[in-house]
């Protein structure tokens, strides 16, 4: 296989990534924050959500995988994560200023999107594979994000007004936090159970992906929130005759005797 490269050149020969082993439902992607306690509300969205699909689905085992670690520059790639990646058959991401400004999860997002390109389509679609969500409530999603469905009426009205984050925090929305769960449990089950994404090929090392935050958009696609219809033009101005001038009736059509009398 050929070689994996990071900044300080050639890293020599990875293994290659288990195959035909245990099916990882998803791969949870944040932006490491350095703060212990931000993580921890990382991890217990994490721990939550594999309950809530096993308790949904007839699977046993490790449904899914976080990267606990985090990767820095230069740096190689854990063999965990490099597994997990290639194999997971959801992509879901916490999305925030700081998630869109890590390099490492610029990455993650291109591998992920690479493999949802060599996905059969139907009707013209690649699967709905790839969850972007609003971890914090920031003004919008980064426009490569926005591309994709990042609401769900499963995940309840509390997400919608508000954010994860908050639906951890926040006491008075404990009620939201676990309907969010449910939802995107299900979601995952449903994605995952499908099997419409393939595993990574491996016709490229991993390293060699650039961030994809800071690509412009090849394809972008249009937007699908409805916008605002624009109101119809005035009609216009109908022409007023003069004082004692027959207008012209331009739709007026002769019977046979009045063309024949000319």
């Amino acid at each position: 296989m050929p070689p994996t490269i990071r900044a300080g050149g050639l890293t020599g020969h990875r293994k290659p990534f288990q195959r035909g082993g245990r099916v990882l439902y998803f791969f949870l992607s944040y932006a490491h924050s350095g703060d212990s306690e931000e993580d921890r509300h990382v991890t217990r969205l994490y721990k939550d959500l594999c309950t809530e699909v096993l308790v949904h689905s007839d699977y046993r085992g490790a449904v899914g995988f976080l990267d606990a670690t985090g990767i820095r520059a230069g740096e190689r790639w854990p063999d965990s994560l490099v597994d997990a990646l290639a194999t997971c058959r959801a992509f879901i991401a916490l999305c925030g200023p700081r998630y869109f400004s890590s390099e490492a999860c610029g990455r993650e997002w291109a591998v992920f999107t690479h493999r949802l390109a060599l996905a059969p389509q139907r009707r013209g679609q690649r699967p709905a594979a790839l969850v972007p969500l609003r971890w914090v409530k920031a003004s919008q999603m980064h426009p490569i994000a926005d591309q994709y469905q990042h609401d769900d009426e499963s995940f309840g009205q509390a997400y919608r007004d508000h954010c994860v984050r908050d639906l951890i925090l926040i006491k008075e929305l404990k009620d939201g936090y676990r309907k969010f769960v449910n939802g995107l449990a299900r979601r995952i089950i449903d994605i995952a159970t499908s099997g419409l994404v393939p595993e990574y090929p491996g016709d490229r090392a991993f390293e060699t992906f650039e961030n994809a935050f800071s690509l412009p958009l090849a394809n972008p696609i249009p937007s699908q929130r409805p916008e605002s219809p624009l109101p119809p033009p005035p009609d216009p101005p109908k022409p007023v005759p003069a004082p004692g001038v027959r207008p012209i009736l331009t739709n007026y059509s002769q019977s046979p005797d009045e063309t024949a009398g000319r």
